[in-house]
């Protein structure tokens, strides 16, 4: 393992708790933090930048662990791998709506825990290089209409002025401009934007027409059947 992963560790379980994190440190991996609950857990990932974590399905207080994953995902889009002693079906259902990178079942060992990790951050290198490679060639794009967009900070500017983006808009005009003038198709947009998930064209539609809403001079074209593509201004 090269890089060392921000690795936040949700665990009510103190024991289990701390066989993770010293599993993880052992790995060479960066423990961010150990916490039980998800106020803890939400504290600590509005303050730093969280690779991955690591979290447990039944947490101390109201908020469970696939709960939590939701409200992270609503700002911060961590991947996450799930923990429980429970593995029936509906319980991996309805964390396959979230934001999963992997699923480990109590009791675990040393050799487990190193897996599922080997695999989340495969995944995760994998992703991060398919949307880098023309970011790396390019730091900004010029769009017309006075739009800027800065591959290296991810945002759109005009006249200097970084427009607001909802997590899920930005990560979709991040999509158009590394494919800019070629059509992008609604499998590329659901599994870079939804992680794969099972989301319907509609919900497509409604965060493209938001984004066109920010950004009315930019011509998104929908090629109907197939995807959408972001339009490359004609220069005079």
């Amino acid at each position: 393992m090269n890089k060392a992963y921000i690795i936040l560790v949700v665990e009510d379980e103190w024991l289990s708790a701390e066989f993770i994190s010293d599993t993880l440190l052992t790995l060479g991996q960066n423990v961010i933090g150990v916490v039980p609950s998800a106020k803890e857990a939400l504290l600590i990932a509005s303050s730093v930048k969280v690779d991955l974590a690591f979290m447990d399905i039944n947490l101390q207080g109201s908020v469970d662990g696939i709960s939590l994953a939701k409200l992270l995902d609503e700002e911060k889009a961590i991947p996450i791998i799930y923990m429980t002693a429970f593995g029936d079906s509906k319980t991996i259902e309805e964390a396959s709506t979230t934001n999963i990178y992997g699923f480990i079942i109590k009791p675990f060992t040393q050799s487990d825990i190193e897996a599922v990790l080997n695999v989340a951050m495969a995944r995760i290198k994998i992703e991060y290089h398919s949307m880098h490679t023309i970011a790396v060639k390019k730091t900004q794009l010029n769009l017309g209409h006075e739009y800027i967009y800065s591959f290296e900070r991810e945002a759109l500017y005009l006249h200097n002025k970084i427009i607001q983006l909802s997590k899920n808009e930005s990560k979709l005009l991040l999509l158009f401009c590394s494919n800019y003038g070629h059509t992008v198709s609604l499998s590329q947009i659901r599994s870079y934007v939804w992680q794969d998930k099972e989301v319907i064209d509609s919900t497509i539609r409604d965060t493209i027409f938001r984004l066109r809403r920010k950004i009315q001079k930019l011509n998104f074209e929908n090629i109907v059947g197939i995807g959408y593509c972001l339009r490359k201004e004609v220069q005079a």
